[in-house]
């Protein structure tokens, strides 16, 4: 889907509406990024925006032209970045991969500006209720053997919400396009989306959106 469609109702998606609050010609960070997806998508709704991206792994070749990428250990390194550069911060299916958080909190926090927001999205309890996919599309949480434990809002709000940041919202994280486009999936035999709009529909993301105090 490409998100140039959503520049009108970013409303329909959960991680569209974060982004387009951030203002215009800003700084954004993916803290996560693997192989690019979201960061793509991010990049057609919002084109005015500055990108970077980190990641464990060295994803530079998938890296889109334009876009700062560091390889780095979010739990052990410092950001490479000064205080306060960032308007906003997406750390999307990371933090369930971790057992701990090391300097990630704290990391992200000093890297963002006061009133800047981080958007934290991870699978819920609701991900346990699946079905367990037997092919390359994880539906059940422990179809990745990476994750670790499934997050719940309370334990993300308590994991990042220091350092001056502080809860804004919560809930789960739908795209209600890709709801939406069920019936379009089903008829074009088409796996993917048909999945993701199951996970979107059954609210099996959870997310919590956090605001760095003001100086």
């Amino acid at each position: 889907m490409d998100w140039r469609h959503l520049r009108r109702a970013p409303w329909l998606d959960r991680r569209a509406r974060f982004l387009a609050q951030t203002p215009p010609g800003g700084w954004h960070l993916e803290a996560g990024c693997s192989t690019c997806g979201t960061l793509r998508h991010f990049m057609e709704l919002r084109p005015d925006l500055r990108y970077a991206a980190i990641d464990l792994a060295d994803f530079s070749a998938c890296v889109p032209s334009g876009v700062a990428f560091h390889r780095l250990n979010l739990i052990a390194d410092p950001l490479p970045f000064p205080d306060a550069q960032f308007d906003s911060i997406s750390l999307m299916h990371v933090a369930e991969h971790l057992s701990q958080f090391g300097k990630a909190p704290a990391e992200l926090a000093r890297v963002l500006k006061p009133g800047g927001r981080l958007y934290v999205e991870t699978p819920g309890q609701r991900s346990l209720l699946l079905p367990s996919s037997i092919r390359d599309f994880p539906l059940n949480f422990y179809d990745d053997p990476s994750h670790v434990t499934p997050m719940s809002r309370g334990r993300i709000a308590h994991v990042f919400g220091i350092n001056g940041l502080r809860v804004r919202s919560s809930g789960a994280a739908r795209s209600w396009a890709l709801v939406l486009a069920l019936p379009w999936s089903i008829l074009r035999l088409n796996r993917f989306y048909f999945l993701s709009g199951l996970i979107h529909l059954a609210g099996s993301y959870v997310c919590v959106e956090f605001e760095k105090a003001a100086s």
